[in-house]
């Protein structure tokens, strides 16, 4: 899909933010993005093989951060596609 590239995008840019380490925005094939009709990505938030990463992959404060960080991409993802996102700290009803 080709907005599928700006969305990793804005992801990355917010998940870099908060975690030092980041490999950039790639495309490979995969099925699941390929033949999706909507944006579609997948992240890589860290490796299993690796004890350093697995370590804190499983823990609550990293997995939260790493939430916050992608919701966050998907907010100004939908910005810059001018998607009203209503906010969230307004808690009065009109």
């Amino acid at each position: 899909h080709p907005f599928s590239k700006p969305l990793a995008e804005a992801i990355y840019n917010t998940s870099v933010k908060e975690f030092t380490a980041g490999r950039g925005v790639q495309y490979y094939p995969f099925y699941v993005a390929r033949v999706s009709c909507c944006p579609a990505i997948l992240t890589e938030n860290g490796f299993m093989s690796n004890s350093k990463d697995l370590e804190t992959i499983k823990t609550d404060y990293h997995n939260e951060k790493l939430a916050v960080a992608i919701t966050q991409g998907v907010v100004d993802y939908l910005k810059t596609i001018q998607i009203q996102i209503p906010d969230q700290n307004n808690n009065s009803q009109q």
